[in-house]
């Protein structure tokens, strides 16, 4: 961050292109499969300024990538190509896109018989380093990019109820999470609450309950809670962020069940 203010007061123009995006601090510099441009923490700043000269190039492949989304999902009967952080870092967009690309290939030589929209609603994530399909938990399907059509074709149609059924679960669960997260803030007279990748939904509201039922001390000042998952058998934690002088900014309110809780 302060590398990122050094340069936004020598050269703000340097940054003008941008606006409208999302920064986040990564391995390496380039866009994200999500639009979101990354700056490599160990970048110096020649190389953030020719990235962010080259966000023009990025935005165009970007549009390929989401074309190339488009004619899979109508290959696929509807299915959706989706791109989770919670599953796994977001790829680049360079690299994304030749995912995609080899993918649409493959579908492309062998003629597939999906309904248009026998697969609508459902979703799926590409990967290069599996061999055979599966479905997640959360009723994404994990398809291997050189999944070989026909049988990708059978494995999307006979695990297409289970997908649904797993697909709902998860929208109601995070709705639940929304709407307990909501009292939390409110009731706690919290500033934000949030959760790392590795808590699930389930884990959230599970966190969520205890502290409404606990009804910790109200914090001294604005507090940002973030649930994480700590110890051995990795229960949820809600803990305080910090402000950049490394002053907490709210109480710790840190929680334990007797057991884990179980993982949706």
């Amino acid at each position: 961050m302060q590398s990122l203010s050094r340069l936004s007061q020598q050269s703000p123009e340097a940054l003008a292109p941008l606006q409208g995006h999302t920064l986040v601090f990564a391995d390496q510099s380039a866009m994200n499969a999500s639009g979101h441009v990354m700056l490599g923490t160990m970048d110096v700043h020649h190389q953030w300024t020719k990235l962010f000269q080259q966000l023009a190039s990025y935005r165009s492949v970007q549009q390929q990538a989401e074309w190339l989304q488009e004619r899979i999902s109508l290959l696929l009967g509807g299915v959706q190509v989706v791109h989770t952080e919670r599953l796994g870092p977001v790829q680049p967009i360079a690299e994304h896109y030749g995912t995609l690309s080899s993918f649409h290939k493959s579908l492309m030589s062998r003629r597939l018989h999906l309904h248009p929209r026998s697969l609508h609603g459902l979703t799926m994530m590409l990967e290069n380093d599996r061999s055979t399909p599966r479905l997640h938990e959360m009723g994404h399907f994990l398809i291997p990019t050189n999944c070989d059509p026909p049988k990708l074709q059978v494995f999307l149609q006979s695990h297409a109820p289970e997908a649904r059924r797993r697909t709902l679960r998860r929208k109601q669960l995070q709705a639940e999470e929304e709407a307990v997260v909501r009292a939390c803030v409110q009731t706690l007279s919290l500033s934000s609450l949030s959760r790392e990748p590795s808590v699930s939904s389930g884990q959230m509201i599970q966190c969520c309950q205890r502290l409404l039922e606990q009804r910790p001390p109200p914090p001294a000042g604005p507090a940002h809670l973030r649930t994480s998952c700590e110890g051995p058998v990795q229960q949820p934690t809600a803990v305080p962020r910090w402000d950049p002088s490394g002053t907490p900014v709210g109480q710790d309110l840190r929680t334990a069940p007797p057991k884990p809780p179980p993982c949706f």
